[in-house]
């Protein structure tokens, strides 16, 4: 099977088994191939402490020059501003005094990172941090064994780091969703999805062909309604197995 369908082995495994009516072992199949929700949140903290650890390092020109380099990178990325940040994720960090500027800075783009890219920032950020020739703080991020140190954070950083962890993982959950659709059905499903939203007097979406653009849009403009956006489209569609 994975030598005829590659990376559609399991879409073609749940398939035949919905044929056979075995939904128990379709569901078996998803649980080993997709950890529960909660175990997600908890990963993306901790990747966001990591992060926020190693990137605490950076200091004065280091900083500008780390932003600079990942801007260039990701172009699109930067355009998103602090004040759309604040507007997408609820309140931000209160504006920290000038002292305390480069740390505002880290956070700001280690949340940003997360919530563009998920697990992928950092593969991302390890690529900016070796042009930067800090191979130290590549080594301690791309290091499977390192993990963030069990440092106390105030009460207010420990709440966004959720909050943000919890909306990537839910970002996570939708576009492994999208990835199960063929680009058929993706377009079936953007055709459906547009109904959906003018039925309930949604905003619409830019939809394109980007699956996480898609996702990310959702997430921007209806929250947590994507999911229940998402789950009414699939049925819609007839896709209960995803």
């Amino acid at each position: 099977m994975e030598e005829t369908y590659r990376g559609e082995s399991v879409e073609e495994t749940r398939k035949a088994l919905m044929k056979m009516n075995r939904t128990d072992l379709v569901q078996r199949l998803s649980d080993k191939q997709f950890p529960p929700l909660s175990q997600r949140v908890e990963t993306m903290e901790s990747l966001i402490e990591l992060l926020l650890e190693t990137l605490a390092d950076l200091r004065g020109s280091e900083v500008r020059d780390f932003i600079q380099i990942l801007g260039r990178k990701h172009g699109s990325m930067s355009l998103m501003s602090l004040s759309e940040m604040s507007d997408s994720w609820g309140s931000m960090i209160p504006m920290s005094p000038p002292e305390m500027s480069d740390l505002q800075d880290v956070q700001d783009v280690v949340f940003l990172m997360v919530r563009t890219f998920g697990q992928q920032s950092v593969e991302k950020i390890v690529e900016v941090l070796k042009e930067m020739k800090r191979t130290d703080l590549a080594q301690r991020l791309t290091d499977s064994s390192s993990e963030a140190q069990n440092k106390h954070l105030d009460e207010h950083l420990s709440a966004l780091i959720h909050k943000v962890a919890t909306m990537a993982a839910v970002t996570d959950v939708l576009l492994e969703t999208l990835e199960d659709l063929s680009d058929q059905d993706l377009n079936k499903f953007k055709l459906f999805l547009q109904f959906t939203l003018f039925q309930k007097s949604l905003p619409q979406i830019k939809l394109n062909d980007d699956r996480r653009g898609i996702v990310n849009e959702m997430i921007d403009k209806l929250g947590d309604q994507s999911v229940e956006v998402i789950r009414e489209v699939l049925t819609d569609m007839q896709r209960t197995d995803i």
